[in-house]
């Protein structure tokens, strides 16, 4: 059962961290990647109707969009820019590469990511790691800002263990002890929450266990969120004004999915830590869960309306609508994207075949990003989904989508 679900926790949050890494503030700043202007494909699907794929996967027509990706091809790290199809490789031979989001301060966009450079074994038989942050524009050298040590679950979760403000001042990090907040200019690290010490054959129910990953910023960058994963499952953590005087509040939700509005009022997360049975919004200043799924029409939804639907994805773009993926578990040949506006109306939905899962929304708001599974390659492939229903090709080979980037 701990191994099923570490496998679980590690897609779903993954999947979450592609859109909450994504968000920025400050100045815009031109790529210095070379750009040629390119119009978005244009859709016009109807509302609240489903829609179902128009051509399959092999072949498909090439994407035509803007905003930069930032994925993993193997272990190390890259980012690409859809309107051109030009790609940087941001990591060397990493033992394995994490993103940490974007920043735009003096004009400049810059990418902060972590590289897992050395794992070292202890004598009881544990694992300890030494991840590398750095940050660097786009086309430049990378800038190191400082490392950190970690231990086995760092580097089980090691694409989930840092985000960076949207200012670029201050970097959320767990390591081997817990999560802190380094001020980046002063080099000075606060420490904001203690991982559980349990002694040996403590009951895997005690609350000793917790350990702390998956920072997530709001875009304002007065809350952080962040994932308390347990010896089975895991739970919501929220701090309030985390920068400068941090307050921590665990919620009784959450722990998975999460992933906050572009405008930082919402926080999108399942119901619980273990199975999601459902998908929400939360206030941060009260904590309800409100449930998504009761807002979704017959229309929306296959026939018979389903008694219950099964979450995998919340995903928000930078206008503000929501995706929420779900699969039923009678079905196993199809899964359903419902698609809300703005304070959570339903707007559409769209079938999609199985094992296909939703990473996050394109750059552009005007499709998704699809990742794939090939058993026999064993990795990942991605690729996009339009709001029509069209698939398309990625200018690149991008392995798993860490995050997405809108054009200034």
């Amino acid at each position: 059962m701990r191994i099923h679900l570490t496998f679980m926790l590690i897609a779903v949050m993954v999947a979450a961290a592609g859109t909450a890494c994504g968000s920025g503030s400050g100045s815009d700043a031109a790529p210095t990647m070379p750009a040629t202007s390119v119009v978005a494909t244009p859709v016009s699907p109807p509302i609240a109707a489903v829609s179902s794929p128009t051509s399959v996967l092999t072949p498909a027509a090439a994407l035509q969009t803007t905003g930069l990706l930032v994925y993993l091809r193997g272990k190390d790290l890259y980012v690409g820019d859809l309107a051109t199809g030009t790609e940087q490789q941001l990591t060397s031979g990493s033992l394995r590469a994490g993103y940490a989001g974007y920043a735009r301060a003096d004009g400049k966009l810059w990418l902060y990511y972590t590289s897992l450079t050395a794992i070292t074994s202890e004598p009881d038989g544990e694992h300890n790691g030494t991840f590398e942050v750095d940050r660097r524009q786009l086309g430049g050298a990378p800038d190191p800002i400082f490392t950190f040590e970690g231990n086995g679950k760092n580097i089980e979760f090691s694409g989930t263990n840092a985000s960076v403000a949207p200012d670029g001042l201050h970097m959320a990090f767990s390591d081997a002890a817990g999560l802190k907040i380094r001020d980046i200019a002063a080099g000075v690290d606060t420490a904001v929450l203690v991982n559980g010490h349990c002694a040996p054959q403590v009951a895997a129910s005690s609350p000793c266990h917790g350990s702390y990953f998956a920072p997530q910023w709001s875009p304002h960058e007065d809350w952080l969120f962040v994932q308390r994963i347990l010896y089975e499952g895991a739970v919501g953590v929220l701090v309030s004004h985390p920068a400068t005087s941090p307050n921590v509040v665990e919620l009784k939700v959450g722990g998975l999915l999460a992933s906050w509005s572009s405008d930082g009022v919402k926080v999108c997360m399942a119901d619980n830590g273990m199975q999601p049975g459902a998908a929400g919004l939360v206030d941060p200043n009260d904590g309800v869960f409100h449930d998504l799924y009761p807002r979704i029409p017959d229309s929306g939804l296959p026939a018979p309306r389903p008694d219950r639907l099964y979450p995998s994805v919340c995903a928000w773009n930078v206008a503000g609508s929501l995706a929420v993926q779900y699969f039923t578990s009678s079905d196993r040949e199809a899964t359903t994207i419902a698609v809300f506006a703005k304070m959570g109306r339903f707007d559409r939905s769209i079938a999609l075949p199985r094992p296909l899962q939703v990473s996050a929304w394109l750059p552009d708001a005007s499709g998704f990003l699809l990742s794939k599974y090939d058993a026999p390659a064993r990795r990942n492939f991605t690729s996009a989904i339009l709001l029509d229903g069209t698939y398309r090709r990625l200018p690149f080979d991008a392995e798993r989508v860490l995050g997405t980037i809108p054009a200034p």
